[in-house]
């Protein structure tokens, strides 16, 4: 069931879920609920969108919410898509002008609307998935994005390592920065090249 939200608080819209899922509960039906963030103006002001209301309903009510828009265009639309919104509603003509009745004006008519599924689908793809990974297009440059610990200048064997003795470059094909601590106080087996990498073999 969609349940549209327009001229309604946080208190009725309680009320009306409230209601909603004991009906459900008492019948044995396992209904799935969509709230539709919605301010009821023909058209809603941008400055009255609120599209903050769409992770706020999702949040406390922890079911689908999507958006109901009333505004002039489809930028509205789009953002709510990115505020959490999974159903979007937009009022339809075939022309703006077909009457003086206040919905015409406000709907989308067939370009628009073809535009909207796109940029829906474009905001879509743009949000990707929850969490934080690397991705395909970025994983081949962590190399070279990366810093290695490599020697500040010219170290002969036998120097124990000083912080001063260190600095840090790319590529990031060494030990990564750090890992300064493994090789501070201890000893070099072997000469290294000033911007050379320091690996934890090459020190006692």
């Amino acid at each position: 069931m969609i349940v549209s939200t327009g001229v309604s608080d946080v208190s009725q819209i309680d009320a009306t879920v409230r209601f909603l899922r004991s009906r459900w509960e008492a019948h044995g039906i396992s209904g799935e609920l969509g709230l539709l963030h919605c301010v009821s103006s023909y058209p809603t002001p941008p400055l009255q969108a609120n599209l903050r209301s769409i992770p706020f309903l999702a949040e406390r009510f922890g079911c689908t919410v999507g958006y109901s828009d009333h505004t002039l265009g489809t930028d509205a639309a789009v953002l709510a898509v990115a505020a959490g919104a999974r159903l979007i509603e937009k009022h339809f003509t075939l022309d703006k002008n077909q009457s003086d009745f206040r919905d015409h004006q406000l709907s989308a008519d067939p370009a628009e609307m073809a535009e909207l599924v796109r940029r829906v689908d474009e905001a879509q793809s743009l949000l990707g998935t929850w969490g934080k990974s690397i991705q395909p297009c970025e994983a081949a440059s962590q190399s070279a994005i990366r810093r290695s610990i490599v020697a500040a200048r010219d170290l002969k064997s036998g120097t124990a390592l000083g912080g001063g003795d260190l600095k840090w470059i790319r590529p990031g094909e060494g030990l990564r920065p750090g890992n300064e601590g493994r090789l501070i106080g201890r000893q070099l087996k072997r000469d290294i090249r000033e911007d050379e990498t320091i690996s934890l073999g090459d020190v006692e």
